[in-house]
């Protein structure tokens, strides 16, 4: 879950709830809070580009030993979107960068591509491409992980 409240044109606040699990990368349960600030730094009639900023407190629970890991991260991402105004399709491109405060070194990178074109008024076809890098596995020898899913999405 995601919201984000617009201050003005250029800054916008922002905070995040998420759970998830990756067995490919050996997490069992991730658990996430956090919230900070989005700047809208181009905003044109199809193309945006944010830039965001934000503390995240993460419980980390790994898939083979049950171990915990309680850390404090920064997450800043950059995220472009870009509307086809013929097909309606829209493409959304975010790299996000999430290093411990602590330390620096123990980090990831994910990179999210996605591509969604409306049918109807309520739905909507996707392809959503998920990349994910950290560089403190400790249980396996694969720290990255792809994924492709297609779907459709039904809104309101």
């Amino acid at each position: 879950m995601r919201y984000n409240h617009k201050i003005t044109d250029f800054f916008r606040l922002e905070s995040f709830i998420q759970n998830q699990n990756n067995t490919l990368l050996s997490i069992r349960n991730r658990s996430l809070v956090g919230a900070g600030v989005r700047l809208k730094l181009v905003s044109e009639d199809n193309a945006k580009l944010y830039f965001g900023n934000a503390y995240m407190y993460e419980i980390e629970i790994q898939k083979d030993t049950e171990e915990q890991f309680n850390n404090h991260r920064n997450s800043s991402y950059l995220s472009a979107t870009y509307a086809f105004p013929k097909t309606r399709l829209d493409f959304t491109g975010t790299v996000y960068f999430q290093p411990l405060y602590r330390y620096i070194a123990n980090h990831r990178v994910l990179s999210q591509l996605k591509a969604e074109m409306p049918l109807t008024g309520h739905l909507s076809i996707s392809a959503l491409y998920n990349y994910s890098y950290s560089s403190f596995s400790t249980t396996t020898e694969s720290d990255r992980s792809s994924n492709l899913k297609l779907g459709l999405t039904f809104s309101l």
